[in-house]
């Protein structure tokens, strides 16, 4: 079988202060990305214009999840989980223009200062877990699993 031979489509722009990419998320239409810079960004699909931005997320940036359906807030939202090294997650609504988070977890983890590197998201069960990689001040590479139960 011959290999797939993929065509370029469109190129970002360059971004101010040339940040490092982190994380690339697509979701219908668009493509989220996060960065050194902690941004957070929304571009088309189709030919990369930012359509979004939400500055300074988080203090320290790592990680950036699909959120797809339900959960969020305890609505029924298309959004996206991020995560740093403040040690918060914070879930962000796509449809709002908003730079304000959803909902944050600050929890145990913010009050013990364990830098999140690590995430992973499951909408359809409302569950949520988060980790730090290293050993932190007598904590070794923790796992947060955090699960909503919806009201019914």
């Amino acid at each position: 079988m011959p290999p797939t031979t993929f065509r370029s489509l469109a190129q970002s722009p360059t971004l101010a202060n040339s940040p490092y990419i982190y994380t690339l998320c697509p979701k219908d239409t668009a493509i989220f990305v996060i960065a050194s810079d902690d941004a957070i960004r929304c571009f088309s699909s189709d030919g990369l214009r930012l359509l979004h931005e939400i500055p300074n997320a988080h203090e320290g940036i790592t990680c950036l999840k699909d959120w797809d359906t339900g959960g969020i807030d305890g609505g029924k939202r298309p959004g996206v989980v991020t995560t740093g090294r403040d040690g918060k997650v914070k879930g962000w609504d796509l449809r709002a223009s908003s730079t304000k988070a959803v909902f944050e977890v600050i929890a145990e983890i913010q009050a013990n200062n364990i830098p999140l590197s690590a995430l992973a998201c499951n909408a359809s069960h409302n569950l949520i877990a988060a980790g730090a990689e290293l050993e932190i001040s007598g904590h070794e590479a923790d796992i947060y699993i955090w699960y909503d139960t919806p009201s019914s």
